[in-house]
């Protein structure tokens, strides 16, 4: 089968691949924050992993319905799915917000409703480019680096724009977008170009005016319906709104006399996360209340002076330390909250706290603000104030926190002064792992009995649910101070779960006595030891044995439907694989020998695998680093993608049909990654206290060599398919390739669970080394002139 010269103009192709792949990232990108806020975490999860198969389904669309898409009819199939993408992306504010998915009756249908609407953009878009790659396989390598240039592009401007736009408002600029890739195909007619520009003006007009009137705007949240909201606004990583609040969770940690509402209103971050504003004018006697909180007990056996609060929300437990009368420095991640929330809409509400000399707050990263100072503490504090939705991948491996690993405890500890006090509130269900994690990090810091150092106090016994106050130390103990802190949970009617002056049975008493605590841990039903900045899933409790065992036995594991997920990949996986394998068994003349096309398929599937191990891996290990996880993943996912770009441009020059070609950049990749698990750690530790301007371009440096080398290797095997007349299965290979990548997503985060991001990596270098193996297997084909007809 000859190559069919393709009837478009290449440069006009590359911009319009260009900009179709632009907007397809910014609505994958915006689709994700979306996610997160009308959906609980796990169906979030679920529908992201299952919409982003619209790009599989693409591929396979034009492999198995090879007529309809045939290449005479290029021209007009690309004009029209295109044009559905354009109307599709348009459409979906206008619909999707209509639908409620915390509807109990209506769940299951709403959500499958939800991912057809949110599949249609990406099945219909990954048609036009599978159809692109198949006419210009020849030129693939320049094709796929406008591809992922794009795609890289539309991170960055997904990022930048909702700090700007509602994400709303943003889809309709993706709607705009995919309007301008239209055009730039040169596809249409005079007229179609002509309707096509009007209806890109006439949905960036929609956008602009919905900023300012809002008339396509959320109707639902994962909590239902929306009501009395006073405030809300966006950001690339949360939406944050202020609601006359009806569900007070900051009541459970007030003594029983104390549970009403004090005039309070609550914020929401992305409909789920919670805080509160007390209203404050000043007098002191109108918070006292406050003192009788369960977060109080750290005051009770600290010493007085300045107090750190990380992630001090609505101001409450600024409020708090300023009540027991400590100067306040507050790290708040979230910009909305601490300049239009306290320093703008609800600034003379709360007191103006944020204007108080004996307050600074700082919008920073807790961990990242501790690493650059030196500054020590009184009181370090994390209250119960952070968010369970996604970031900004939807996947899980965003929504785990490093504000508790061991090395998170270790900072922490460090910034105290001699007789500092470190406090948590967190839920019964979290302590176990709590103590878990002091106890390694003071061994860590040779902390001799860290048993001694510990107090926990628990919330009223009626309460709706138990929460717990922790409290640790450098020092041990002192009795004086344990007879303060035991009045005041006496006297608020609180109870004391751990003291080294008291014994109890109980699950702390006994792990925190237990002559080997490591033999009593895995003991237990739940997985309570420690974890680390290189697997730092502090929320996930369950043994990975259990949770596939009670997969397979049909019972509901417990892990935010991580295997759930899992195997609903597979499934959807392997019917990527065998629905067009069946499509080419009726073929009468199917191309190639079966060994070639396997050959072709596995080399694709570890690519797809790999590169997302890899992303994930990177990502995870620049969290920090960056500051927050929505800059660690844009930072990196765009250097990946553009500098993966320059190298599929590069492949060009390479000799596609050379197999020593694929093993020198297999090689070549396995090296890189040798030499970032070796040193990418001490490097990013080394320069962790630089601004973070300098460390954006660090960060992009550092993943450019591998990103390079990465981006060479599927070109090359799509230009080879090319001149061995093979070109219409390429539309396959881009499917296995979209599908892989998904599983890789949900692949990685038990892998990392599991072993750790660094193991992670390394299994990612492996298989890059594997895959030219693959292509090994291809047998040089037939001279064209003699192969069947």
């Amino acid at each position: 089968m000859l190559v069919t010269p393709s009837p478009l103009s290449h440069r006009r192709t590359l911009w319009g691949t260009f900009l179709l792949s632009l907007s397809v990232l910014m609505f994958e990108v915006t689709l994700l924050r979306l996610f997160s806020v009308v959906m609980k975490t796990n169906l979030s999860f679920l529908a992201i992993s299952v919409t982003l198969f619209g790009v599989a389904i693409g591929g396979v669309a034009v492999y198995v319905f090879a007529r309809h898409f045939a290449p005479e009819r290029l021209r007009q199939r690309l004009g029209q799915w295109l044009a559905a993408a354009a109307v599709g992306l348009a459409l979906f504010p206008f619909l999707f917000l209509r639908l409620n998915f915390d509807a109990a009756h209506l769940r299951t249908l709403t959500l499958l409703i939800g991912l057809l609407l949110a599949a249609v953009p990406f099945v219909t878009a990954n048609v036009g480019l599978t159809l692109i790659f198949r006419a210009e396989s020849a030129r693939f390598g320049r094709l796929y680096f406008a591809d992922l240039l794009g795609a890289g592009s539309g991170v960055v401007a997904a990022v930048v724009l909702m700090h700007l736009l509602t994400a709303i408002d943003v889809i309709f600029v993706t709607a705009a977008c995919a309007c301008l890739a239209l055009l730039a195909f040169g596809v249409l007619g005079r007229r179609g170009q002509a309707a096509v520009a009007v209806f890109a003006v006439l949905v960036a007009v929609v956008a602009g005016v919905n900023e300012g009137r809002s008339f396509v705007d959320l109707r639902y949240t994962r909590g239902g319906k929306e009501y009395d909201v006073t405030f809300s606004k966006w950001n690339s990583f949360s939406r944050v709104s202020v609601h006359e609040e009806r569900d007070w969770l900051e009541l459970w940690s007030l003594p029983a006399d104390e549970q009403r509402s004090h005039g309070e209103v609550g914020v929401r971050i992305d409909a789920d996360a919670f805080t509160s504003i007390v209203p404050f004018d000043g007098d002191f006697s109108t918070v006292e209340y406050l003192r009788r909180d369960l977060a109080s007990l750290a005051y009770t056996v600290a010493p007085p002076g300045q107090s750190l609060v990380i992630g001090p929300g609505g101001g409450r437990d600024v409020l708090m330390a300023l009540l027991h009368g400590y100067t306040v420095k507050g790290v708040e991640i979230n910009p909305i909250i601490a300049n239009d929330i306290l320093g703008n809409a609800f600034r003379e509400f709360s007191g103006d706290l944020v204007g108080r000399p004996d307050v600074d707050l700082v919008v920073a990263e807790g961990r990242s603000y501790l690493q650059r100072h030196n500054e020590q503490f009184n009181v370090i504090t994390l209250p119960l104030v952070d968010t369970w939705s996604s970031t900004a991948s939807g996947n899980l491996f965003l929504v785990e926190s490093y504000l508790y690993t061991v090395e998170a405890f270790e900072q922490y500890l460090k910034h105290l002064t001699p007789d500092g006090v470190f406090a948590i509130i967190r839920w019964d269900e979290d302590g176990l792992r709590i103590l878990s994690q002091f106890f390694a990090a003071s061994e860590r810091l040779g902390i001799e009995h860290p048993e001694r150092n510990v107090i926990v106090g628990r919330n009223v016994p009626d309460a709706v649910t138990q929460l717990n106050a922790y409290v640790f130390k450098q020092q041990p103990i002192t009795e004086t101070e344990w007879e303060r802190a035991k009045a005041f949970l006496e006297e608020n009617g609180f109870s004391v779960l751990y003291s080294p002056f008291e014994t109890t049975d109980n699950p702390y008493q006994r792990l925190a006595n237990a002559p080997d605590r490591s033999a009593y841990q895995a003991s237990l039903r739940i997985n309570t030891f420690p974890v680390s900045d290189t697997s730092p899933f502090f929320f996930f409790r369950s043994w990975m044995s259990d949770i596939f065992r009670q997969a397979l036995r049909g019972q509901t594991p417990h892990d935010g439907g991580l295997v759930g997920v899992f195997l609903i990949v597979v499934l959807l996986s392997a019917a990527v694989v065998l629905v067009p394998a069946m499509a080419l068994r009726r073929q009468r003349r199917p191309e190639g020998s079966r060994r070639r096309t396997a050959a072709y398929l596995g080399y694709v599937a570890v690519l797809g695998v790999a590169f997302f191990l890899l992303e994930i891996s990177f990502i995870q290990q620049f969290i920090l680093y960056l500051e927050h996880p929505i800059y660690s993943y844009s930072v990196v996912l765009a250097a990946l993608l553009v500098l993966a770009g320059i190298g599929s441009w590069w492949s060009s020059r390479f000799n596609a049909g050379q197999p020593a070609v694929y093993a020198g950049v297999g090689v070549v990749v396995g090296g890189l990654v040798l030499l970032d698990i070796l040193w990418l750690k001490p490097f990013i530790d080394a320069t962790i206290t630089l601004p973070i301007a300098a460390k954006i371009p660090i960060a992009a440096g550092l993943t450019a060599p591998i990103a390079l080398a990465m981006g060479m290797m599927l070109p090359l095997a799509m230009r080879r398919l090319g001149n061995e007349g093979r070109s219409s299965l390429i539309p396959w290979c881009w499917a296995v390739t979209g599908s892989t990548s998904v599983l890789a997503s949900v692949l990685a985060i038990i892998l990392g669970v599991v072993l750790g991001f660094q193991w992670v990596m390394g299994i990612a270098g492996v298989l890059y080394v594997f895959a030219w193996t693959l292509m090994a297997l291809v047998p040089r084909p037939a001279p064209v002139g003699s192969q069947k007809r």
